[in-house]
Parts: structure tokens; sequence; C-alpha cells
């Protein structure tokens, strides 16, 4: 079986997988628009996690930014992963004004807290084949960005 050992299959398999276990596949091309290479995020996944997650804080957060609103917060998120990187912001989450957002809930060890199970299953993960990761140029990563609500925190090449 000529092909069956090379990157690309293993990139195709791993997708797969993960597409099948509920992932969701993401665009990695500038000319999409959906990857905001700026501040190097899914700005709809972003924005979907945080007002869904804590409503009462987004409302917090929404009554302070007059209308920008989500550029004013995709903006802090882009600030804070800069100074203290991705892993630690999936960890302890961030602030903006006055609100507190976490940016990723982990499934429980067990099923007694049926609450932060559900809320565990709403985290965006999302596999990215290749990512454009520069606005100057066309440079990609292949095989995947792999990102809880879309912060990227894993790429395989």
């Amino acid at each position: 079986m000529p092909g069956v050992h090379s990157e690309r299959t293993l990139h195709e398999e791993i997708t797969r997988e993960l597409l099948e276990r509920g992932w969701v596949l993401g665009e990695g091309s500038k000319k999409a628009g959906k990857y905001d290479v700026k501040r190097a995020v899914y700005a709809e996944d972003v924005i979907a996690w945080l007002s869904t997650d804590k409503p009462d804080e987004y409302a917090k957060v929404k009554s302070m930014h007059n209308g920008a609103t989500d550029a004013k917060l995709l903006d802090r998120l882009a600030k804070v992963i800069e100074q203290r990187g991705a892993i630690d912001i999936l960890r302890k989450g961030f602030a903006d004004v006055n609100a507190k957002f976490e940016m990723c809930a982990f499934a429980p060890n067990s099923g007694l807290n049926a609450s932060e199970l559900a809320r565990s299953k709403r985290v965006i993960l999302r596999v990215v084949p290749e990512l454009q990761y520069s606005a100057q140029n066309e440079n990609r990563l292949a095989l995947e960005s792999l990102a809880p609500d879309l912060i990227p925190c894993l790429e395989h090449e």
C-alpha cells in the first residue's frame, strides 16, 4: 500500500479521529477570514465561549465597553496570552475590567458533578490541518493546531 506510511496519511488519520470524537474542523487559510491572525484565535469561538460560559461576567464587560465588547475582550485576551502564555490562560483564565473569565472547563473525574460535566462538553475543540499563522507571509503550520476555545496550544508537524 503506497502512501499508507506517509506524513499526509498520519495527518488525515489524526484529523479523522479527532472529528469522530466531536472536534470541529477549522479553516486555516487567511482568505477564509475565520482565524484572527493578529490575535491568534478563532474570534467567533472565543466570544461564543465567553458569552455562554459566564453570561453574567460577559454582561458586566458589555456594560463597560459601549458596543466594542467583543473587540475589547479579544484584545485583552491576546495581551494576557502574550504576557502569561496560552497554557496559563487555559488553567487560570483572565480578567477584564470587573469580570473574570475561564477559558477552559475540564471534565470532572466522576459523574457526580453534572453541571461541570455539561460545561466541559461545551468547550470548543478545533483541529486545523494547515494554519496560516502570519500576517506577513503565507507560512503555514502543518497538522494541526489543536485548540480548546481557540487558544492554540499545540502544533504538531
